[in-house]
Protein backbone atom coordinates (compact mmCIF):
# COMPACT_ATOMS: atom_id res chain seq x y z
CA UNK A 1 0.00 0.00 0.00
CA UNK A 2 1.31 3.52 -1.17
CA UNK A 3 1.45 5.91 1.57
CA UNK A 4 0.00 9.51 0.56
CA UNK A 5 3.60 11.14 0.71
CA UNK A 6 5.16 8.53 -1.07
CA UNK A 7 2.14 9.20 -3.58
CA UNK A 8 2.73 12.92 -3.79
CA UNK A 9 6.06 12.75 -4.27
CA UNK A 10 6.35 10.57 -6.90
CA UNK A 11 3.02 12.35 -8.57
CA UNK A 12 5.46 15.75 -8.29
CA UNK A 13 8.29 14.21 -10.22
CA UNK A 14 6.58 13.06 -12.54
CA UNK A 15 5.31 16.82 -13.34
CA UNK A 16 6.98 17.80 -16.72
CA UNK A 17 9.36 20.91 -16.47
CA UNK A 18 7.67 22.64 -18.51
CA UNK A 19 4.28 23.50 -16.16
CA UNK A 20 6.47 24.59 -13.20
CA UNK A 21 7.78 26.96 -16.04
CA UNK A 22 4.36 28.22 -17.13
CA UNK A 23 3.40 28.54 -13.43
CA UNK A 24 6.26 30.90 -12.70
CA UNK A 25 6.02 32.92 -15.26
CA UNK A 26 1.89 32.99 -15.01
CA UNK A 27 2.94 33.88 -10.87
CA UNK A 28 5.18 36.76 -12.50
CA UNK A 29 2.60 38.02 -15.01
CA UNK A 30 0.02 38.07 -12.81
CA UNK A 31 2.38 39.97 -10.00
CA UNK A 32 2.84 42.31 -12.88
CA UNK A 33 0.01 43.69 -13.82
CA UNK A 34 -1.20 43.91 -10.03
CA UNK A 35 1.94 46.29 -9.12
CA UNK A 36 2.21 47.76 -12.91
CA UNK A 37 2.30 51.41 -11.19
CA UNK A 38 5.25 50.69 -9.06
CA UNK A 39 6.67 48.10 -11.46
CA UNK A 40 6.45 49.95 -14.83
CA UNK A 41 5.66 53.58 -14.24
CA UNK A 42 7.04 54.61 -17.39
CA UNK A 43 6.39 51.97 -19.59
CA UNK A 44 2.92 51.80 -21.04
CA UNK A 45 3.12 48.58 -23.18
CA UNK A 46 4.02 46.56 -19.89
CA UNK A 47 0.14 46.19 -18.95
CA UNK A 48 -0.83 44.43 -22.63
CA UNK A 49 1.84 42.47 -22.59
CA UNK A 50 1.48 41.60 -19.18
CA UNK A 51 -1.82 40.55 -20.19
CA UNK A 52 -1.06 38.35 -23.33
CA UNK A 53 1.47 36.61 -21.18
CA UNK A 54 -1.14 35.50 -18.66
CA UNK A 55 -3.38 34.61 -22.03
CA UNK A 56 -0.56 32.42 -23.18
CA UNK A 57 0.31 30.40 -19.73
CA UNK A 58 -3.66 30.26 -19.08
CA UNK A 59 -3.85 28.32 -23.01
CA UNK A 60 -0.78 26.23 -22.29
CA UNK A 61 -1.86 25.30 -18.61
CA UNK A 62 -4.17 22.89 -19.66
CA UNK A 63 -1.96 21.27 -22.36
CA UNK A 64 0.69 20.93 -19.80
CA UNK A 65 -1.41 19.58 -16.85
CA UNK A 66 -2.82 16.78 -19.64
CA UNK A 67 0.46 15.79 -20.24
CA UNK A 68 1.24 15.18 -16.31
CA UNK A 69 -2.24 13.67 -15.77
CA UNK A 70 -1.32 10.88 -18.96
CA UNK A 71 2.25 10.36 -17.17
CA UNK A 72 0.85 9.70 -13.77
CA UNK A 73 -1.87 7.36 -15.62
CA UNK A 74 0.63 5.74 -17.61
CA UNK A 75 3.11 4.83 -13.77
CA UNK A 76 0.06 2.98 -12.54
CA UNK A 77 0.73 -0.50 -12.47
CA UNK A 78 -2.52 -2.50 -12.51
CA UNK A 79 -3.78 -1.98 -16.00
CA UNK A 80 -7.49 -1.96 -15.36
CA UNK A 81 -6.54 1.18 -13.15
CA UNK A 82 -4.18 2.55 -15.74
CA UNK A 83 -7.04 2.46 -18.75
CA UNK A 84 -9.51 4.44 -15.97
CA UNK A 85 -7.06 6.85 -15.50
CA UNK A 86 -6.32 6.93 -19.29
CA UNK A 87 -10.35 7.36 -20.27
CA UNK A 88 -10.51 10.09 -17.39
CA UNK A 89 -7.84 11.79 -19.00
CA UNK A 90 -9.34 11.88 -22.56
CA UNK A 91 -12.41 13.07 -20.71
CA UNK A 92 -11.11 15.67 -19.33
CA UNK A 93 -8.87 16.86 -22.52
CA UNK A 94 -12.56 16.83 -24.37
CA UNK A 95 -13.91 18.85 -21.91
CA UNK A 96 -11.02 21.30 -21.75
CA UNK A 97 -11.09 21.82 -25.47
CA UNK A 98 -14.66 22.52 -25.21
CA UNK A 99 -13.87 25.20 -22.59
CA UNK A 100 -11.35 26.51 -24.44
CA UNK A 101 -13.58 26.94 -27.60
CA UNK A 102 -16.77 28.33 -25.57
CA UNK A 103 -14.12 30.85 -24.31
CA UNK A 104 -12.73 32.06 -27.57
CA UNK A 105 -16.07 32.22 -28.82
CA UNK A 106 -17.20 34.25 -25.54
CA UNK A 107 -13.94 36.49 -25.73
CA UNK A 108 -14.30 37.00 -29.91
CA UNK A 109 -18.04 37.98 -29.57
CA UNK A 110 -17.80 40.63 -26.60
CA UNK A 111 -14.14 41.39 -27.62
Amino acid sequence: MIHLPEAAGRALRLAPVALWWVLVVLVLAIGSIGWQQELWPYTPAALPLSRFVVQLCLLLLPLLGFWWLWRLAASISHRGWRWLGYAVVLAFSGLAVLLVVLGCAVWVWWG
